[in-house]
C-alpha cells in the first residue's frame, strides 16, 4: 500500500526518467510495428507512447510539488488539500492539459530555455482521451508519431527536471 508520503519529488523524477527510458526501449524493440497491427498491444507504438505520457505526468507533478515548495505529496496535502485532491487523487491528475495549466507549463519550459510548440504532437499528448486510449491499446499511432511524441516528452521532461535541483520554493 502506498501513502502520500511515498510520492516524493525524488520518486516522481526517478519514475519519470524510468518510464521515458522504457518508452524508448519499447519503441526500439518493436521496429515496424504497425497501427493496430498483428503484434500484441503491448508491442505497438501506442504502448511506448503510453509510457512517455506517464513520464510527462510524473515530471509535471514533480514540478508542481516543487513550485508549491514541497518535497512530497503528503506535505502538499497538508497545506493545499484541494490542489492535492484534484491533481494527485482524481482523474484530473492524468489529464496533461489540466496539469500543464496548473503548472503554467509553457512559462516553466520557456524559463528553462526551451519552447513548447502548440502543434499536432502536443495536441496528441494533451488529448482528453489520453492516457486511456493508449492504456487500452485503442490509440491509432504509427511509429513516426510515437517517436515524435516520445521526443517531445523527453524535451519537456528535461526542462522540468532541470529545475528540480533547486529544492527551495521559487520566488
Amino acid at each position: 500500500m502506498t501513502t502520500d508520503d511515498t510520492w516524493t519529488l525524488r520518486r516522481f523524477r526517478l519514475a519519470g526518467q524510468a518510464h521515458l527510458h522504457g518508452a524508448r526501449a519499447l519503441l526500439a524493440s518493436a521496429p515496424g510495428a504497425s497501427k493496430g497491427g498483428e503484434r500484441p498491444p503491448a508491442l505497438l507504438p501506442s504502448s511506448a507512447t503510453y509510457l512517455a505520457q506517464v513520464a510527462l505526468e510524473c515530471a509535471i507533478k514533480a514540478r508542481i510539488l516543487w513550485r508549491y515548495g514541497f518535497d512530497s505529496a503528503a506535505k502538499l496535502k497538508s497545506a493545499q488539500p484541494t490542489v492535492h485532491e484534484r491533481l494527485f487523487k482524481s482523474k484530473h491528475g492524468h489529464n496533461i492539459t489540466e496539469l500543464a495549466a496548473e503548472l503554467r507549463l509553457k512559462e516553466v519550459v520557456a524559463a528553462e530555455g526551451k519552447a513548447l510548440a502548440d502543434d499536432a504532437c502536443w495536441r496528441r499528448l494533451c488529448s482528453s482521451e489520453r492516457p486511456y486510449t493508449l492504456r487500452y491499446g485503442a490509440a491509432d499511432l504509427d511509429e513516426a508519431d510515437a517517436r515524435e511524441d516520445i521526443d517531445r516528452v523527453a524535451s519537456v521532461t528535461e526542462a522540468l527536471f532541470a529545475g528540480l535541483g533547486r529544492f527551495r520554493r521559487p520566488a
